[in-house]
């Protein structure tokens, strides 16, 4: 059932107490579980989080983004999604500014699988005549960023810069805050400048031959579905996680309203960010069994084998072809043939049909995945009672961390 959150103003203490409690458990239970989760788990995982992360901006930014539109593009089948009035910025600038986000990032897996897809497809961050779409300046001196030395340029005027600063840079007695961490988020998206407040529309009125028609006028782009690049930052510097995990799209542009009341905001923040954790949470156990699944039918592949990470970036980005693997790894030609032809013998991937004859993970991975009714559950169950106490411990340091 839809949470409207709209339809009156009162909002009952207890259902809101719930609701942060229930947030704060999804957000330790996730947590916990990328820190312990394997590498070669945790790199899948990332590859998954790109995508994801591609595709809640797109659609936060106002386009109409699905699977297949984004596989169509991802297979340079098609072009990028189709924007209208409402559309904060061109689809190729918005993906340019989201991946060079993401290669800047301080969790290093994250930041390899968005260097990864950056050049497995290169496409996606360029315009119409093949030229990068916000390319940095090099002589802009504050657009390389240290850490992971990856340029940190939107290209959209700073509408990622601009929303660090409103989250994070914009209060320098962040670590010292009393509240608790969902509180202060509310308090700072209260007070966000115009770029990123909703979009107000207008209307004009034209005369035609059959009558008076009204046309729809849009008066400000909102730039709001940058705010959520850098919400796992905040988190991050408020000591809630340890790793700055981008929650794109749980910043709904009802909370940025000035008419919001303090409460309905708060607990429309604690509902949409404790739903991303538990469907990051669920992401994240599909990459374990995915894993798991390859790591059987590869059991003779040699240490030196590509198979395995040419197997997570197509199961992480849904479908590739055989020249973004190429790019993707650097190999040549034959390599990558012979790579692919080892996971269509292993029964992990399959070619789709169609023009651009991109590479798929199985059918067959369905029966793979299916397992208890509870992928969170599974999580738990599959890994070990060891996890598990380490992924409490974990929780009992967040709780434990708003009443210090």
């Amino acid at each position: 059932m839809a949470l409207n959150l709209f339809d009156s103003p009162e909002v009952d203490s207890a259902e809101l107490a719930a609701a942060s409690a229930r947030c704060y458990l999804a957000l330790g239970r996730l947590d916990g579980a990328i820190a312990h989760a394997a590498p070669n788990v945790a790199a899948l995982f990332a590859v998954m989080l790109v995508r994801r992360t591609l595709a809640r901006s797109l659609t936060a930014a106002g386009y109409l983004f699905t699977d297949a539109t984004f596989e169509a593009w991802i297979s340079r089948a098609g072009g990028p999604p189709q924007g209208g009035p409402g559309t904060a910025a061109p689809a190729p600038a918005i993906a340019a500014a989201v991946l060079s986000e993401l290669r800047a990032s301080k969790w290093p897996a994250l930041a390899e699988a968005a260097d990864l897809v950056s050049r497995a497809a290169s496409h996606l961050g360029r315009g119409g005549r093949g030229t990068d779409v916000g390319a940095p300046d090099p002589a802009d001196s504050e657009a390389l960023e240290e850490g992971q030395g990856a340029w940190h340029c939107d290209g959209l005027g700073g509408v990622i810069a601009a929303a660090r600063a409103v989250l994070i840079e914009g209060d320098a007695t962040a670590t010292e805050h009393d509240e608790v961490p969902l509180s202060v988020l509310a308090e700072r998206l209260a007070k966000v400048p115009a770029r990123f407040a909703p979009i107000e529309r207008g209307a004009a009125v034209i005369e035609t031959d059959t009558g008076p028609v009204a046309v729809p006028l849009v008066t400000q782009q909102s730039q709001g579905w940058a705010l959520g690049l850098v919400v796992g930052e905040m988190f991050v510097d408020l000591g809630m996680m340890r790793r700055p995990v981008p929650f794109a799209g749980v910043i709904v542009s009802q909370v940025l309203r000035g008419d919001c009341d303090p409460n309905v905001r708060l607990l429309r923040l604690a509902s949409d960010i404790g739903q991303g954790a538990h469907e990051l949470l669920g992401d994240l156990e599909t990459a374990r069994r995915l894993v798991n699944w390859a790591k059987g039918a590869l059991v003779d592949a040699r240490s030196t084998s590509r198979a395995p990470a040419v197997f997570a970036l197509i199961a992480g980005l849904g479908l590739v072809t055989r020249g973004e693997v190429c790019d993707g790894f650097k190999m040549t030609a034959a390599g990558a043939d012979g790579v692919l032809a080892k996971l269509l013998a292993a029964g992990l991937i399959v070619r789709r049909p169609g023009r651009a004859g991109g590479f798929c993970v199985a059918a067959v991975a369905g029966d793979a995945l299916r397992g208890s009714g509870s992928p969170v559950i599974d999580a738990w169950m599959a890994s070990g009672v060891g996890e598990l106490d380490a992924a409490m411990a974990d929780l009992d340091r967040l709780l434990a961390g708003p009443a210090a």
